[in-house]
Formats: C-alpha cells, sequence, structure tokens
C-alpha cells in the first residue's frame, strides 16, 4: 500500500510547479480563491447528502429476444450494512419482501459502442462469452416500486468482470431517465455488482441513489420489520460506506499545461453505513444512518470538470480502501480501481454552479491484513461539488465470501434498530 500512495503523490508532484501560483496571481482567478477558501462547506456538504438509497436484490433468468435478452422479474428489499466487530469491519445484509418489479433488455456490444438511450442502435449479435470481459448496454429498464405509484426509467452500460467474482462477475451503471410518483422530477443514478450465469441469469444486488434535495423521502423511522428468516445471499458480502472531505488531506488538482485539468488526487474519509427502505401502502421511504469512521481512501481520479459534455467518461487508479480500528489501528486494506464510470453534470436549486453525479465500477484488485486476498467488485455511487470543492460520496464493495469470512457473525443494533 506505500507503493501505490507513492505513486499518487508523486503524480501529483510532476504537477507544473508554478501553473497554480500563475493562475493565483491573476486578479479574477485570485479573488475566486480567497472565496473559496473562506467559503462554509457545511451547508453545502448537508445538501449534497441529501438522498434517497434503494438497495434492491434481483434474481432472474434472461431469455434470448430477437436482439437482446429479455429480463423481467422482482426486486426484493435488501438491507445493506457495514459496521464494526472484533476490530474488524464486516457486512451484515438481510433480505427481505418483493418491493419492486423490473423489466430490461440486455445485451453484448463493442467495446467502442457508443449507445443511444431513446432508441437502440442496430448491431450483429454478439455472443456472451464467459471467462472474457465484455461491454454491456442496458436497454428500455423500468422499474416500477410496489407503493403502488413510483418508479423510473433507466438506459445504462456495464461489463462482465471474470476474475471479479465466482462464476462470472458483471457491473452495471445507468441514468434514470424520468422518474415518476414520489420520484417525479427527481435525479438518480443506479450501479449494480453480481454474477451472470453462462446462459444469461442474473443475480445482483442494486442501488438506486436519488438526489432529494427536499428530503421528501427521507423515513422518519425505522423502516418496516424484515422477516425473521431473512438472511443474506449465499456466497457473497455486501459492504456499504460513505466517504467524506479529509481536512487533514485536502483534494489536490492535476493540472497540466498542456492537456489543462487531468484530474485530481483524492483523500476521502471512510464510515459505515446502514442503507434501508420501505415501498409498501403508498409509502416510498429511505433510511440511511451513518456510523463511525472506519479508515480511509486514496485513489487519482481522471475527469476534467471543464468537459462540455453533460455526460462524460472518469475512472480512478491507485485505489486503496484502507481499513482502521477505532483505535486507529490499520486491520487491512483492499486495492479497486473505478474502471468504466460516468460524470453526469446536474444543476441542483441553491447551488450556483452545477454539481457532478459519479457512478462507476471496477474489480477489487488485492487485499491485505483481514481482507487478504479478497476478491470482488467496487461500485461507486456519489455527487461532488467543483466550486466550492467538496463530495458527497457512496461506495458498495461486493465481496466474495463463501465462507462467510466478511460477514457479521449476528445483526447488531447498528442505528438503534434490531431487526
Amino acid at each position: 500500500m506505500t507503493e501505490r500512495t507513492t505513486r499518487i503523490r508523486s503524480d501529483s508532484e510532476r504537477e507544473p510547479p508554478g501553473l497554480l501560483s500563475l493562475l493565483g496571481s491573476l486578479p479574477c482567478v485570485s479573488q475566486v480563491v480567497q472565496a473559496i477558501s473562506t467559503f462554509n462547506l457545511g451547508p453545502v456538504n448537508a445538501l449534497l447528502k441529501r438522498a434517497a438509497y434503494f438497495p434492491l436484490l434481483l434474481a432472474a433468468p434472461s431469455r434470448p429476444g430477437l436482439d437482446a435478452f429479455e429480463v423481467a422479474g422482482e426486486m426484493r428489499r435488501f438491507d445493506i450494512v457495514a459496521e464494526e466487530e472484533r476490530s474488524r469491519c464486516v457486512g451484515c445484509n438481510q433480505v427481505g419482501a418483493p418491493a419492486a418489479d423490473i423489466r430490461f433488455r440486455w445485451r453484448v456490444v463493442p467495446d467502442d459502442h457508443q449507445g443511444d438511450p431513446e432508441r437502440a442502435q442496430p448491431l450483429p449479435a454478439l455472443p456472451l462469452l464467459p471467462g472474457v470481459s465484455q461491454r454491456i448496454e442496458v436497454l428500455d429498464w423500468e422499474l416500477r416500486f410496489r407503493d403502488g405509484a413510483s418508479g423510473f426509467r433507466a438506459y445504462g452500460m456495464g461489463r462482465t468482470l471474470p476474475d471479479a467474482a465466482a462464476g462470472n462477475g458483471v457491473a452495471l451503471v445507468l441514468e434514470m431517465l424520468a422518474g415518476y410518483g414520489r420520484l417525479a422530477g427527481l435525479a438518480g443514478t443506479v450501479v449494480a455488482s453480481g454474477t451472470l450465469s453462462p446462459q444469461g441469469g442474473l443475480s445482483l444486488g442494486v442501488i438506486v441513489r436519488v438526489m432529494d434535495p427536499a428530503g421528501g423521502l427521507a423515513a422518519q423511522g425505522p423502516p418496516g420489520p424484515l422477516p425473521p428468516e431473512a438472511g443474506p445471499e449465499p456466497g457473497a458480502t455486501w459492504l456499504a460506506f460513505f466517504g467524506e472531505t479529509d481536512p487533514d488531506n485536502p483534494v489536490t488538482l492535476r493540472i497540466s499545461l498542456g492537456e489543462g485539468i487531468l484530474g485530481s488526487n483524492v483523500f476521502e474519509l471512510m464510515r459505515t453505513v446502514d442503507l434501508d427502505f420501505d415501498a409498501v401502502a403508498d409509502r416510498l421511504r429511505s433510511r440511511t444512518v451513518e456510523g463511525a469512521l472506519t479508515g480511509g481512501l486514496r485513489a487519482q481520479l481522471d475527469f476534467n470538470p471543464l468537459d462540455p459534455r453533460p455526460v462524460s467518461p472518469i475512472r480512478t487508479r491507485y485505489g486503496v480502501f484502507d481499513f482502521r480500528d477505532r483505535a486507529g489501528r490499520s486491520v487491512g486494506s483492499v486495492a479497486a480501481d473505478m474502471i468504466e464510470g460516468r460524470s453526469l453534470r446536474t444543476r441542483v436549486e441553491g447551488m450556483l454552479l452545477p454539481v457532478f453525479r459519479f457512478a462507476g465500477f471496477g474489480p477489487v484488485q488485492s487485499g491485505t491484513g483481514a481482507f487478504a486476498g479478497a476478491r470482488g467488485i467496487m461500485t461507486m455511487n456519489s455527487v461532488i461539488s467543483v466550486l466550492p470543492r467538496t463530495l458527497a460520496n457512496s461506495y458498495i464493495l461486493r465481496l466474495d465470501d463463501p465462507d462467510g469470512r466478511f460477514r457479521a457473525a449476528a445483526r447488531g443494533t447498528f442505528g438503534g434498530w434490531t431487526s
């Protein structure tokens, strides 16, 4: 992990040493820099963190169609928790009753395919090849919650990740195109991770994140109880974390005189979180409970906020999740890079400039300490502000776990309630 951290810092040191000072000497820029440095980030952070999370579990076959596989089925409520247990970070997942119905199509596409969310472009049929990483296009996604009114349409891309899970791993990123019911007029993104069988059967943990600046989707109390027999999906454990700014290690820009803004060196504090929701009897409510700090995250982000496109590609390199106990001692780490992601420019009432919704995924590459030998999939579903510079990030780690190594021994009382 030391080598990876050094590589990040050395990239930062390669920035032209006089560029930032030169920009800061310009009157208009220096005034902006001064305004940013004295800006009260508290209200902005609170605004960015106002989001509703709807974690769902899908297990459904894919039926071959004329030009794509077709999926239709029910999605179950999926409670995802990360918590500390005996100085280690573990996941506690419970599966509830059906909470939504889903219908969509997907197909294998060339790596350079540029899709259209409103129209499926004619393409020659490509076979699904187990053991080979292939790009996937998701079409005609429609999800309806069982509150009787709410749902959304979405479009996105994904990729099979053969070495990231037992069987054939797969991850998806989708943009909410239009919401209805309680989601009408709101912006949202979807990430999913799981497995894809050779016959096309999907087993996915799906996280819907909806920006909720007015707080209308926030639950006022604990969600409905889960059935006593509710248990985790066999063979995998999900852990959920929030990333927040690290006051001791601020984000630094990576700038090139020839290419402009290349991205940034990102340093975050990492906090455990419990994600759950209800979707019954005209009620769609999200409940998010933050836990204790559990370490930090560092990565190199490739992203240009000046890119004029409303949707642009992003990725990360040298990413390390460093887990620590309450005494600050390292208990292990996980290396994971976002190999495919999207930045979506988004207007938010109360913000002078647009913010950017980030969503992406990548394989877990290695682990140390308590996470030695770990493999799985990392997904990110977040929002950042460039001016002022701050963030509200969420991460899900789906880890292969046939023997329950990363799973909590028993359901605790995280967030003040017990199932």
